[in-house]
């Protein structure tokens, strides 16, 4: 668990479980010992936290009643984006994975894809863009997603498919872990 209080971090702690008594004890616990009154919570949209009888928040409230609720952003758009995925591919499926054919059919074909993408590439690499974040520091799927994002651009306005690389696999294709670069 990660308590942030005014941009800074104040506890970080492992729980014992993921039940909300003893999660909002251990925020209680902590922010009485650090003397603050807490104007707004921030967190997952999970039912843990959110449940209106026995949630973290409504726990919190009770000791804090004038705490705000704020559902974390990233969380929303990220079922945001899920739902869209839904209503555009029309299928829907409790595993952690994309499961829509495309999918499974580049997974499938990965080096042939590969191939034929390098081949059109022109031998110059892939420009930089001076609003858009660098490289250097990022894993290996996220480089490849803003690698991803500026080939489309120069392809809309040079018409041109610049050099980049391509990972010798096919990148992960875990839903959260794909809706969360969408977010990015």
């Amino acid at each position: 668990m990660v308590i942030l209080y005014d941009g800074k971090l104040i506890a970080l702690r492992k729980l014992s479980n993921k039940k909300s008594d003893t999660i909002a004890t251990e925020i209680v616990t902590i922010l009485t010992e650090k003397n603050i009154v807490p104007s707004i919570a921030v967190c997952d949209t999970e039912p843990t936290n959110t449940g209106h009888k026995n949630g973290v928040i409504a726990r919190l409230q009770i000791k804090f009643p004038n705490i705000i609720y704020e559902p974390c952003r990233l969380h929303i758009l990220d079922l945001v984006i899920k739902h869209q995925i839904i209503s555009v591919f029309g299928s829907h499926s409790s595993s952690p994975n994309l499961s829509y054919p495309f999918i499974k059919t580049i997974q499938q074909n990965w080096s042939k894809f590969k191939d034929e993408i390098e081949y059109k590439m022109i031998t110059e690499d892939l420009p930089n863009l001076s609003d858009f974040p660098g490289n250097d520091e990022r894993r290996n799927d996220y480089r490849l997603l803003l690698c991803l994002v500026k080939a489309v651009h120069f392809l809309r306005s040079d018409k041109v498919m610049y050099k980049f690389h391509l990972p010798l696999h096919p990148p992960s294709v875990s839903q959260a872990r794909w809706n969360s670069k969408a977010i990015f």
